[in-house]
Formats: C-alpha cells, sequence, structure tokens
C-alpha cells in the first residue's frame, strides 16, 4: 500500500496528466475511479480496472454524469453519509454496484467529485485517510488545471458559465480571453433562467432525461447547477431558439417537476451576467405575491416592484405606504374582514368584478358589496389613476410585511 502511496505522490510530483493521476489513484484504493468537475464533466477516469456496469461505462463514454443526479450531488448536507471522519456520500441505489463519493475541496471551494465504485475491495477495508488523500490531491490537481495551466484550447460553455457563477474574472479582458475559447457568442442577446433545486433527487445515472427534457424547452441552452439552483443561459439570437416561445407545455412539465422558473431581463452583456441571475433568482423568490398561480414560470419585470420593496429595510417600509391602505389593513384584522385583499385583487385585475370573484372563490355580489364597503368605510377614490398606483404600492408594501 505505501509503494502505491509512494507512485501516487511521485505522479503528482512529476506532474503527470490528470488521467495518469487518476490511474495511480485508483490503484492506490484499488477500486476504479472517476474525477468529475462542477459542470459534471468526467475530466479523468481509471482504465485499468475494468469495471462490469453499462451505467459506468456509458457515463465515461459520455464524458458527464446526468444532470439529475448532479442536482442530487447539490443537496450534499441532506443524503451524505452520517457520522463518518471524512464527508462523503455512499450511494446504492444507481445498480447493484455501491458508490462512494467524495467532495474535491480547496480552501472550502468546491472543484468537483471523485466517484469511487466498489469492485476490487470492499469501501470499509480502506481506511478512511487514504480516500481523504486521494481526495485532497485530485482537489489540487483540478485547481491547477483550472486556475494555473489555464488551458488555451476549446472550453466548454458550462465551464464558462461556471465560471461566471463564481465571479472568478480579473477584469474584462480576462472574460473575453476566455469566452473565446467556446461556443457563446459575446454579440448575441441573452436570458437567464433559474430554479431552486432543494431537495431535487434522483438516482438516475443512467440516461440524461432531465438535461434532454430541459433542451427540449430551451434549445441552445447552457444548463449547470450550482448551490442547489439551476442556472440556464439562453441565446435569444442562436437560429434554434427562433420559434421557441413559453408555453402551456413548458408549465406542465414544470408542475410535474415540482419546479418554478425564475426568468430575468433580455441582456447583451455576458460579463454582467451575475446581475441577471440575482433577477432569475429574484423572479422565483418573489412570485408568491403576484396574482397569477397558474404558470411555474414567471418574468423579472413580473416582480421588479416586489425585489425594488425588498431593498428598503422593512422597518422603513410603512414610510412609504398611504395611510388609507394602512388603515384597511388594521380593520381587517380588528374585524377579521378581507376588505384589503379584495382591493388588492381587484386593483391588479383592472378593476374587473368578475376576475377577481374568479380569483377569490367568491360571488361576484360579495365583491361588489366588498368594493363599496371599502369606498364608504375608508372614503378611497378608486377612480383616480394616480391613487390607484399608490394603492397597489402599498399593497405590496403590505404583502412584504405581512
Amino acid at each position: 500500500m505505501k509503494s502505491l502511496k509512494d507512485e501516487l505522490i511521485q505522479s503528482v510530483l512529476c506532474s503527470e496528466s490528470l488521467n495518469k493521476v487518476a490511474e495511480k489513484a485508483a490503484k492506490y484504493l484499488n477500486n476504479p475511479i472517476v474525477v468529475i468537475n462542477n459542470a459534471y464533466k468526467i475530466i479523468a477516469y481509471s482504465k485499468s480496472i475494468k469495471v462490469n456496469d453499462l451505467t459506468w461505462n456509458n457515463a465515461v463514454e459520455r464524458g458527464y454524469i446526468t444532470l439529475e443526479f448532479g442536482a442530487t450531488l447539490n443537496n450534499w448536507n441532506d443524503i451524505k453519509d452520517k457520522d463518518t471522519k471524512y464527508e462523503c456520500l455512499t450511494v446504492n441505489k444507481i445498480n447493484k454496484l455501491r458508490r462512494r463519493f467524495y467532495k474535491l475541496e480547496i480552501n472550502s471551494e468546491l472543484m468537483g467529485y471523485l466517484n469511487v465504485t466498489e469492485v476490487n475491495k470492499d469501501f470499509d477495508d480502506i481506511e478512511p485517510e487514504c480516500y481523504y488523500f486521494v481526495s485532497q490531491i485530485l482537489a489540487k490537481e483540478i485547481f491547477i488545471n483550472q486556475r494555473i495551466i489555464r488551458p488555451r484550447r476549446h472550453c466548454l460553455n458550462e465551464d464558462i458559465l461556471l465560471e461566471l457563477v463564481h465571479n472568478i474574472y480579473v477584469n474584462r479582458l480576462h472574460f473575453m480571453e476566455r469566452v473565446q475559447l467556446s461556443n457563446l457568442n459575446v454579440k448575441s442577446k441573452y436570458r437567464v433562467v433559474c430554479s431552486n433545486l432543494t431537495n431535487f433527487l434522483s438516482y438516475n445515472a443512467d440516461e440524461d432525461h432531465f438535461k434532454l427534457e430541459l433542451l427540449s424547452f430551451f434549445p441552445s441552452g447552457t444548463i449547470i447547477i450550482n448551490e442547489k439552483i439551476l442556472i440556464i443561459l439562453i441565446d435569444i439570437d442562436h437560429p434554434l431558439y427562433k420559434n421557441f416561445s413559453f408555453s402551456k407545455n413548458l408549465d406542465r412539465y414544470l408542475k410535474n417537476k415540482k419546479l418554478i422558473l425564475g426568468i430575468s431581463d433580455i441582456f447583451a452583456d455576458l460579463y454582467k451576467f451575475k446581475l441577471y441571475e440575482n433577477q432569475a433568482i429574484k423572479s422565483y423568490e418573489n412570485k408568491k405575491y403576484i396574482l397569477e398561480d397558474s404558470l411555474n414560470y414567471v418574468f423579472y419585470e413580473e416582480v421588479k416592484s416586489y425585489d425594488l420593496l425588498h431593498q428598503i429595510p422593512k422597518k422603513n417600509l410603512l414610510y412609504f405606504c398611504n395611510q388609507k391602505i394602512l388603515k384597511i389593513y388594521k380593520y381587517d384584522k380588528n374585524h377579521n374582514t378581507n376588505y384589503l385583499e379584495t382591493l388588492m385583487v381587484y386593483l391588479k385585475t383592472n378593476k374587473s368584478i368578475k376576475m377577481t370573484s374568479n380569483y377569490m372563490y367568491v360571488h361576484r355580489n360579495t365583491i361588489n358589496y366588498r368594493i363599496l364597503k371599502i369606498r364608504e368605510l375608508f372614503e378611497i377614490d378608486l377612480d383616480d389613476n394616480i391613487l390607484i398606483n399608490e394603492f397597489l404600492l402599498s399593497c405590496q408594501i403590505i404583502q412584504i410585511l405581512d
């Protein structure tokens, strides 16, 4: 075992390729290994130990793990093994061969994952320190390859997107040098689409159904997962995108997957990606405030005012609230009435009694009565457009505070 460890160390000291280091690591652990980067690409794997497993062989042949299993790895803290000396995740739900995953980290920055498959040696017959040692070596190798010996050859769009997410570029020139190595077009217009994948669990490591399904809705999309967030960069000038439209089919798919998508504004400067990633995240986070609850996707422009209000400290929000709206709010609390919600829905539906009654599931006569009482009790003028805008903003403030 010691000589195998020395061979592994010597491989690193001699600056051998990552595949050769992975080969020595597999011999040291006496089990085949796969090295996965943050974009779920398989960047190295061992060949000397044969694996009679279709899923394993398919994965190394196509060069990446499935997006849905990548989403599962993003829920690491919820599914990792308990009471282990070093963090790991043992999986026996893929097929008959057990897998054990280790995070590859440098200074708490996730570089990727190590996948060890139980073929020759039982996992527990190897000391935990051996896995930790291999993980540390591989993490450092990835770091060196990515940050220090930055390749000049072609790189994946997913690599650029990850670098944008982690904001690693020193300046715009640095970004331009990198993006030119990819297929991303800096002259295109883009949208960012995001969704929260917390509790999204799948042990499908065979066919990448999730990614293919997403690409059927977002042609030309670049897809990654980072810290439980699905991120899709869409080139809306790409020829494949010309006939695209957000549709009921997409909504049905999202409902089936129990996902909500947030969609950013259109933008043309990829270097400012983080701003629009934030818009997409804020879109799904603020969806709970908008009336339209039938669709599982929301555009930033629909919730922009809520995002703006969230920038104001809550203790100061009431200062911007119309006094009559506050009065209705307090009246509802004291009399167990529902005037404020009725008023808000009424104004948001452009003063439509029918739409308000449908949304609130009450008879239109009830809505008519409530609107009449609101006018009488609080002396509100619902025919003044300037006041209506103020009322709507105040209703949004109450939503956030309440």
